[in-house]
């Protein structure tokens, strides 16, 4: 028998899924307002978003630089492909030198190395 209806697909085989990480969808459900408690107790939220990331084993919060949302996404997607295609280094030397500067990239330790 065979299914007449119109209307949208469900499931994951629907072109543009939001599983996909290179659809803005994607990354608007993940980008973030980072949080933490003060001292006195409150909760302090920042006024951008951010992102997390894992790649190769690491995985990293990205300040995007922006309260808007959909500019926030577009920057996540941008570290996400930055990553794929340059790696950590060079990532991080791109939208978070801060990082780049303090965070060391080797995190294996040889006997040489103590």
């Amino acid at each position: 028998m065979v299914n007449t209806k119109s209307g949208p697909k469900n499931g994951p085989t629907l072109a543009g899924d939001s599983d996909s990480k290179t659809d803005m969808r994607y990354w608007l459900e993940r980008v973030f307002k980072h949080s933490r408690p003060t001292a006195d107790g409150r909760t302090y939220q920042d006024w951008d978003y951010s992102i997390r990331i894992k790649h190769a084993g690491r995985r990293m919060r990205f300040p995007l630089g922006t309260a808007n949302k959909f500019e926030a996404a577009r920057k996540a997607r941008a570290i996400w492909q930055s990553l794929r295609s340059r790696g950590w280094e060079e990532t991080l030397a791109e939208f978070y030198p801060k990082a780049a500067r303090t965070s060391p990239i080797n995190t294996k330790a040889t006997i040489g190395d103590f």
